[in-house]
């Protein structure tokens, strides 16, 4: 299929994405088009007119894009947009008001805002950490007998709540995968959360 977009719009068709900074879906097998567009002019989430696929190739225009689409060929699925919940944000958020909390969490979550869907999370520290920690700071203990997540009790598991609230309260879901950043310090040669790429882990017999 072919569609020809204006400058600016972000199209999400099958599984082809051409990223500007708006949003566009596939709603039916009839190869209609919805869009919504949000722009530095001031549209946010603004619905705009759908367009439909065409077989015919239309005559090029002076800067307007033209995305061919092919249909028969799905690829990888988007399941949505998010951010990070690292230290550094729900210690500022911590900071904050109710009021502005509020706010915070409705321009991010809400049906207003962004609308995030995903949440990345850390085990243990980030390059965005207030300081270095781990879930097991404990020197040797490979058992993780010592293995404890209460630093993110916190301020970093009540803000993944309010989150989770926060979509709720509009019949959404928000999903949540968690990745490391680094090994426990301990565990490698450079005895340091950072620079994981290169002094590798201790080595033992």
């Amino acid at each position: 299929g072919m569609v020809r977009m204006a400058s600016g719009v972000f199209v999400v068709a099958v599984a082809v994405v051409a990223l500007f900074c708006g949003a566009c879906v596939l709603v039916d097998a009839g190869r209609v088009v919805s869009v919504t567009q949000t722009s530095e002019k001031g549209d946010r989430w603004a619905r705009k007119a759908d367009v439909a696929f065409s077989t015919v190739k239309p005559a090029p225009l002076p800067d307007v894009p033209t995305l061919d689409v092919n249909s028969t060929m799905r690829l990888q699925k988007i399941i949505g947009f998010g951010g990070a919940f690292t230290d550094s944000v729900a210690d500022v958020f911590a900071e904050l008001s109710q009021s502005r909390e509020e706010e915070v969490l409705e321009a991010i979550f809400g049906d207003s805002g962004l609308r995030y869907s995903q949440g990345r999370l850390t085990i243990g520290s980030c390059d965005f950490s207030v300081g270095s920690y781990s879930y097991d700071d404990t020197e040797g203990d490979y058992a993780m007998d010592r293995f404890s997540i209460e630093h993110d009790r916190k301020q970093i598991i009540p803000l993944i709540k309010r989150a989770i609230k926060t979509t709720k309260s509009y019949n959404r879901d928000i999903q949540f995968f968690a990745t490391p950043w680094s090994p426990p310090a301990w565990m490698k040669r450079n005895k340091s959360m950072k620079n994981s790429w290169m002094p590798g882990l201790v080595q033992t017999e």
